[in-house]
């Protein structure tokens, strides 16, 4: 049955890969910004017990990069 499915050879094959692919760069464009953001500023807040702000988180799957832009972290006042 592995055989069957590892194929190079069959069309079922190349669209479990290219559905693979296509799975891996939604998550790593979409998916994986979005839950960064959210996870760090919920563990900060409570953590920290302040207001956390992250304007743009970018990721990039196939160069595997991570950026973050503008974190502010406000003081106990609010300012």
């Amino acid at each position: 049955m592995r055989e069957y499915w590892l194929n190079p050879r069959r069309v079922r094959f190349w669209l479990v890969a290219v559905a693979i692919a296509i799975l891996y760069t939604r998550v790593g464009f979409l998916v994986l910004p979005w839950a960064t953001t959210w996870y760090t500023i919920s563990v900060l807040e409570e953590d920290l017990g302040r207001e956390v702000r992250i304007e743009t988180v970018r990721t990039n799957p196939f160069t595997l990069t991570f950026e973050v832009e503008d974190v502010a972290l406000d003081e106990f006042d609010g300012h």
